[in-house]
């Protein structure tokens, strides 16, 4: 119960006195000693978490730990396969580039940064446009010629 509980005294009264919350309890979000967030549950009537409703509790939250790790791994793969692909684009537009212009790798990239950033566009989007076009936009080939 927020009232009796003595580890937070100052954030359980003012949780008392700001809100309808009278019974509180969290379990922090787990899995393989990775950290995932935590799962609160708030009740407004005192002493509401029995033990049954604390052990329910507890299987919601290990059901969403395992839930938030899925997620995440899914999130991390569609990441990499992003990254994988533009990878692969910008590595397209640098060899497009220093066999068009007779430019080394390095050189190659700035022309991709450059453009970017006076453009004011993402660098995948400009390597796209040069692999699909075979050149820079028009003014920074002219610059280039």
């Amino acid at each position: 119960m927020v009232e009796q509980e003595t580890r937070w005294p100052e954030y359980c009264a003012r949780v008392a006195a700001l809100t309808p919350v009278r019974s509180a309890l969290a379990f922090y979000l787990e899995l393989d000693g990775v950290g995932l967030g935590v799962l609160a549950f708030y009740e407004d009537r005192p002493g509401w978490f029995t033990d049954d409703r604390i052990e329910l509790a507890a299987i919601y939250a290990d059901h969403s730990a395992v839930a938030l790790a899925k997620a995440a791994e899914h999130d991390h793969a569609a990441h990499l396969a992003i990254a994988l692909q533009t990878n692969r684009i910008i590595a397209e537009a640098i060899g497009i580039l220093m066999s068009t212009y007779k430019i080394d790798e390095a050189q190659a990239f700035d022309l991709l940064r450059l453009v970017s950033q006076h453009g004011n566009r993402k660098l995948r989007d400009v390597a796209a446009d040069v692999a699909h076009t075979g050149t820079l936009p028009e003014p920074m080939a002219r610059a280039h010629r």
